[in-house]
């Protein structure tokens, strides 16, 4: 167990800690100041049941208790809420990095989710617990698309995820259209990306225009193509690093010499150019996928004995091969589409002892 301040400053500003011997009893010499214990190296199944603050005064003897409780381990997925209808739909996918706010008999705390949106919240004592999106830990912009989940806790592992929706504000566009005047209305379906990925772009016309593009960052353009009457589409790689934030892409009409514009914002949000399943197989030969936030013509794994393996795809994004992995242990592979490196991965491979 550990002592440590309750507030940076006190009179005993400093850590102590000690373990405890086999009947759970422990001993610590501490300066005078408030302190808070804490608890470490506790079995994931167990949790300081309350919070407690000491007041160490000087030559004084204390005894603290401090009991332990079952706790709960709760899966929690967070989306991008798209409909902003609070639940997730196919095609939403999660926030990456986002944070979860926790609040229960154990107190109030914020995790963090993985490039996926997701986090096993585990240390949660039995009772009515709430999740919600941490507005401090979302992405610019987004905000909860719902009330907090609440939960009666038992202690034991949930598999059923909690699904936590978020979402930016709708932006709000006036926009007025005049018979024979040129006009141009941006829409980004999507409006959430990380950086490097293909974005989509659409755009609505009033008049006819001889060209239709999105001016990109750093200068360059890259045209829509017109999928129907004043309507035009296309699809934008965004540049790598790219910081996160609000992204304005604007998107230009032009008919000699007249032209019109429109903004379409986009948030930018840390995150993974790809997804790779499965993440555990069992040793032996096994199929592996990859889907891309990008189209790419040529794909291929570097794998760790200097070899590649090249995989299939019939549309740029969604790719598949086989893969051999004859021993335990984890196997290291970096995806490479067309010739650009993407950052390593490990599928982690088990021994059939191991298999669940």
């Amino acid at each position: 167990m550990a002592f440590r301040p309750s507030r940076p400053g006190s009179p005993g500003y400093g850590r102590a800690a000690a373990v405890s011997d086999a009947s759970g009893r422990y001993a610590l010499r501490v300066r005078p100041g408030t302190y808070r214990p804490r608890l470490a190296d506790l079995p994931a199944t167990l949790g300081l049941y309350r919070e407690a603050v000491v007041e160490v005064r000087q030559g004084a003897r204390i005894r603290l208790d401090l009991p332990v409780a079952a706790t709960a381990q709760v899966p929690v997925w967070i989306f991008y809420d798209e409909n902003q209808n609070g639940r997730p739909d196919p095609g939403e996918r999660g926030i990456p990095y986002a944070g979860v706010r926790v609040e229960g008999p154990g107190g109030v705390r914020t995790v963090q989710a993985d490039a996926e949106g997701r986090v096993l919240v585990d240390g949660l004592l039995p009772g009515t617990t709430a999740f919600s999106p941490d507005r401090e830990a979302l992405p610019p912009r987004f905000r909860p698309t719902a009330e907090p989940r609440v939960l009666v806790l038992e202690a034991g592992r949930y598999d059923e995820p909690v699904t936590l929706g978020a979402a930016p504000p709708p932006k709000k566009v006036t926009t007025t259209f005049r018979p024979g005047k040129l006009a141009v209305f941006a829409l980004l379906p999507r409006p959430t990306a990380v950086p490097g990925c293909e974005l989509e772009v659409r755009a609505m016309l009033t008049g006819r225009a001889s060209a239709v593009w999105v001016e990109l960052p750093g200068g360059k353009r890259a045209e829509l193509e017109a999928t129907g009457p004043n309507r035009y589409r296309g699809w934008i790689r965004l540049p790598r690093p790219l910081k996160p934030g609000p992204l304005e892409l604007r998107v230009v009409a032009e008919r000699g010499e007249e032209r019109a514009e429109s903004l379409a914002l986009a948030t930018v949000v840390p995150g993974p150019l790809y997804r790779l399943e499965p993440r555990r197989v069992q040793a032996g030969r096994f199929a592996v996928r990859i889907e891309l936030a990008f189209r790419a013509g040529e794909l291929y794994l570097e794998l760790p004995n200097g070899e590649t393996l090249e995989l299939e795809s019939t549309d740029g994004r969604r790719w598949r091969g086989a893969l051999a992995a004859p021993a335990p242990g984890p196997l290291r592979v970096r995806p490479v589409a067309d010739g650009e490196a993407l950052e390593p991965t490990t599928i982690e491979v088990l021994g059939k002892e191991e298999e669940r």
